[in-house]
């Protein structure tokens, strides 16, 4: 991701956050010049902190649905498990929100469903050979 790029996400997120951005003008330029590297660094730390609540949630996301799953197999309950698709569907917004906080693309997850799809034609029977 270039400079620019970043930027433009610390200071879109600055916004949400209810940051206010001074502007250049005549009479506050040295006092903008002063506080914008303030603010940047808030910015930055309030988007560590959302980037880093993000990666917690989705860990205990992604914990909750080993859970659901061990439990399917000990009960022998596979289709008809709403605690399954209710975990399941929590690791999906997890990575609605990836998408959302720019950390994968789309793309990116439709090329690797598809490197994935090619290794379990290989070492599982789940897929078949097309």
């Amino acid at each position: 991701m270039s400079d620019d790029s970043y930027a433009n996400i610390l200071m879109s997120k600055a916004g949400e956050l209810g940051f206010k951005i001074p502007t250049h003008n005549s009479d506050s330029s040295a006092r903008t010049s002063e506080t914008k590297p303030y603010i940047k660094k808030g910015v930055r730390m309030a988007l560590h902190d959302e980037m880093q609540e993000l990666m917690v949630l989705t860990m205990e996301e992604c914990g909750e649905l080993i859970q659901a799953c061990s439990k399917s197999l000990r009960k022998d309950n596979y289709r008809e498990n709403e605690n399954l698709k209710e975990e399941l569907g929590d690791v999906y917004a997890m990575i609605q929100l990836m998408h959302e906080f720019d950390i994968v693309s789309w793309e990116e997850l439709d090329e690797r469903v598809k490197v994935k799809r090619n290794k379990l034609k290989k070492w599982s029977r789940l897929i078949g050979d097309d």
